[in-house]
């Protein structure tokens, strides 16, 4: 039978062992992480006591943070928004939703499709990698600006493919040099757009907003996104029954208005701490 000195001992361990296996308090931890991150010479205690205040006293977040004094979205809203829904009209989701069908529409063989598929879900990984790797050194906007000016070349490129390809049987067929040059072309979209816009978006999305309304915005935003994707999704096979160089041209001029909707509406957040963005 045990002692009481030894279940009492037992009782110490199990405690002790416990208390070395919690996390730190949540301000010790966000000290931590400030000091290692941060400049040597940057005061800690005050950037803590600066987030603090920027969360509102603990005041819960609100819808209606999104709304300014005249009782309109506040600009910083209305820019997430057309950012986001910019990024899916630019038609990045096409080329994946709808890449079998297409493909095989214009001449190349099932076989071929899926392959052809498969290289570009590769290469889109490959390039979120890049753009993973460089955007804390290049900087959000300018990767952007650099991501839709691609976007616009290879769209355009597709648009004059597939608009000046000969119809046969209600439907374009790519000859022998213009079918490589589609691929080159949107293997370059998706190159272009997931080094840039496809890794900038959802990083900006979640800088952009003060922290008090951090939480609404990228609600009201990821909400605008996946009504976008939904548009172009539905939209897509009608638009392709008229005209496939049309379809193309549409996300070329898309792709065209992001270049000046990020030139002048988006915000550099590279750097910038959320308590001090503005909405």
């Amino acid at each position: 039978m045990a002692s009481p000195t030894s279940s009492n001992d037992c009782s110490n361990r199990l405690v002790i062992g416990c208390w070395l296996g919690l996390v730190p308090l949540p301000g010790l931890l966000a000290a931590g992480v400030l000091a290692k991150i941060d400049d040597a010479e940057i005061d800690v205690d005050g950037q803590l006591a600066a987030i603090r205040a920027s969360l509102g006293a603990g005041r819960k977040p609100s819808f209606r943070d999104l709304i300014g004094s005249n009782g309109r979205l506040k600009p910083v809203v209305l820019a997430a928004i057309g950012f986001m829904i910019l990024n899916q009209f630019t038609g990045i989701n096409v080329i994946f939703y709808y890449s079998n069908s297409l493909w095989s529409a214009v001449g190349f063989s099932e076989k071929d499709s899926f392959t052809i598929t498969a290289i570009t879900s590769l290469i889109n990984i490959a390039a979120t990698v890049i753009g993973m790797t460089i955007i804390d050194r290049v900087g959000r906007k300018p990767m952007l600006l650099a991501g839709s000016v691609g976007m616009v070349v290879a769209q355009g490129g597709l648009a004059v493919l597939f608009g000046t390809a000969p119809m046969i049987g209600g439907s374009p067929v790519l000859g022998p040099v213009a079918g490589p040059l589609a691929l080159v072309c949107a293997n370059l979209f998706v190159v272009a757009f997931g080094v840039t816009w496809g890794t900038t978006s959802w990083v900006m999305l979640s800088e952009m907003f003060p922290n008090t309304m951090r939480g609404a915005g990228m609600a009201v935003g990821t909400a605008a996104q996946w009504l976008s994707n939904f548009v172009v999704t539905v939209s897509f096979p009608v638009l392709l029954g008229i005209n496939v160089g049309l379809v193309y041209g549409l996300f070329a001029f898309f792709a065209f208005v992001s270049f000046f909707f990020a030139l002048k509406c988006m915000r550099e957040t590279k750097g910038v701490a959320l308590e001090d963005m503005r909405a």
